[in-house]
């Protein structure tokens, strides 16, 4: 199983008793300042930056950085504006797990500081966490374009390093990923930096592990817990966990990959970390496996697979891709006003130049127009492509998870039972189904006979799963050309699921689904009828806000009739 490396935020390491002092110091300072002036907004935003991470879990700081914004405005003081908005967007990155909301803010600020020679300085901070948030989406290759401009930068050049090392790590160049980690790795001893150290070591033993080095990737794991639990790096503690819980799995030491796994789900600081969350209880998924606890093993599972959904949901990226081409747009247009000030400008200063320059001048205004209102045309459609792009995508997400790894746990019981005859049956039919699936990938639609034939096989494999427990029919009306009627994959798989889920599997035997499709009006209408317990039954065993995302996707489909 392939887990998250878990990332070293921007921020300025040191010791954290020191850091501890300091900030105490400034919160003294803020609370006896008595003007609303720029020295009064910079304390704030100093502040914040010092006590974020020491305090994770005060929920006051959003309210504290509006205050601080609203400060700023007032003074119109952009600097301290920008600042503020880049403290949002670090609160809902790294604390409360929101990234396109933090992408939000960081848009904001950025938008301010390149408005203003004298504030382009401040660039790389918003960089560096822009790239972390492509990180988080896997968008690796726009996340190394983020973190390589960092290089440059000496008070930013560790934390590039190992972002990078993290970002090589997960596009499988291990190698390169290795020789980033070193180099960070030294700059940090260089600098006696003990936070830096015990999470670079933390992150390169991931990589170490996933090549075998696992000998190495011990003895960096064990140096990174030493140096948490002797230190009280706070910070770093949940991720140390968790990352020791994979390396001692690779190790087989199970004991304590379980042990470290359950601390660092103790962390208060992970409550809101679904990123994190997810690599702890993959680990314990394996660990439970390992040690034929298959009931607590699929739990772990399941939680992990429902928290990889939630952070790869094609909502959470179309969401980001909107907001990047919404701030692409808003800079071309203040660089655009400025321009047409600029030349507002040069026009009044030039008045007496005589008329002809007067009409170059507005015959270049209106080109310059023509030429802005194009661009802006050609950002909306390639708009309205990601978009189109994103929903394809999503819509081609269609065999449940759940279902293969029930299928797994099947062929695994007939086998424990010595029944091969069925196992080899069962196998022989999964192997069917994901090859159709695998084919029809890549297309948009299928022959409704085609579709059919995938559906029955997976009826088959469900009856086996459950004993035999149900019956079911295909009705199709005879006016319909089956071979000629093009559907998207996999149409009625997510209602028969939960017709299987919800309705059958909740009765003893004598199941019955009826699978009806009839032509109406040039539509396709098609209905899945079961006499199982009903929803108004089910509903008392699952909640209602459990909504299925198969059930979302297919609402997207349209079907072309011959």
């Amino acid at each position: 199983m392939v887990h998250k490396l878990f990332f070293l935020f921007f921020i300025i390491f040191c010791n954290a008793s020191a850091q501890q002092k300091e900030s105490d110091s400034i919160e003294l300072l803020v609370l006896n300042y008595k003007d609303y002036d720029t020295t009064y907004v910079n304390l704030r935003n100093e502040l914040f930056e010092r006590k974020i991470f020491l305090t994770p879990n005060d929920s006051t700081w959003v309210d504290f950085n509006i205050k601080t914004i609203d400060i700023a405005q007032n003074l119109n003081y952009n600097k301290g504006i920008s600042l503020a908005y880049k403290n949002l967007g670090v609160y809902y990155q790294h604390i409360n797990s929101n990234s396109y909301k933090a992408l939000d803010y960081y848009h904001k600020g950025l938008a301010i500081i390149e408005k203003q020679e004298n504030l382009k300085k401040l660039a790389p901070t918003y960089y560096g966490n822009i790239g972390i948030v492509y990180y988080e989406q896997q968008e690796f290759s726009q996340a190394l374009k983020a973190f390589k401009k960092l290089l440059v930068y000496p008070q930013f050049k560790m934390n590039a390093l190992l972002n990078m090392a993290n970002t090589y790590g997960e596009i499988n160049k291990p190698d390169s990923s290795i020789i980033y980690f070193k180099e960070a790795t030294s700059l940090a001893r260089t600098s006696k930096n003990n936070l830096a150290i015990a999470i670079i070591l933390s992150n390169l033993s991931l990589v170490q592990t996933r090549i075998q080095q696992n000998n190495e990737a011990l003895k960096n794991i064990e140096e990174s817990i030493y140096l948490v639990d002797t230190y009280k790096l706070e910070y770093a503690r949940a991720n140390t966990y968790s990352n020791a819980a994979m390396v001692y799995l690779s190790n087989k030491d199970f004991a304590n990959a379980e042990l470290y796994a359950n601390k660092a789900l103790e962390e208060k600081s992970l409550e809101n970390n679904q990123f994190v969350q997810k690599g702890i209880w993959g680990s314990l998924s394996d660990v439970y496996e390992a040690k034929g606890d298959y009931k607590n093993a699929f739990i772990a599972h399941k939680k992990m697979t429902a928290l990889k959904d939630s952070l790869t949901s094609q909502d959470k990226k179309l969401e980001i891709a909107k907001r990047d081409i919404q701030f692409e747009n808003e800079k071309k247009q203040a660089i655009a006003s400025a321009e047409i000030e600029r030349q507002k400008l040069i026009k009044n200063g030039s008045i007496f130049g005589g008329s002809l320059l007067f009409v170059i001048t507005v015959f270049g205004l209106v080109i310059y127009k023509r030429k802005r209102d194009a661009i802006s045309q050609k950002q909306e459609a390639e708009f309205k492509a990601t978009v189109a792009d994103t929903e394809l995508k999503a819509l081609r997400a269609q065999m449940n998870p759940h279902f293969i790894f029930n299928s797994l746990n099947s062929i695994n019981d007939f086998i424990s039972k010595s029944d091969p005859g069925s196992a080899s049956n069962y196998l022989t039919k999964f192997a069917k189904i994901m090859r159709q699936t695998l084919e029809n990938s890549n297309r948009n639609e299928v022959s409704l006979e085609d579709d059919l034939k995938v559906l029955d096989l997976y009826l088959q494999m469900e009856n086996m799963r459950l004993k035999n427990k149900f019956t079911y029919n295909f009705k199709v009306d005879d006016t319909i050309d089956t071979e000629n009627t093009l559907v998207p994959p996999l149409l009625l798989q997510p209602f028969i699921e939960n017709s299987i889920w919800h309705g059958i599997s909740q009765i003893e035997s004598g199941g019955h689904i009826d699978i009806i499709i009839n032509q109406k009006n040039n539509m396709l209408l098609c209905v899945v009828e079961d006499n199982g317990v009903g929803r108004h039954i089910k509903t008392n065993i699952e909640t209602r806000d459990n909504k299925s995302l198969g059930l979302n996707f297919t609402n997207c489909r349209h079907i072309i009739l011959p």
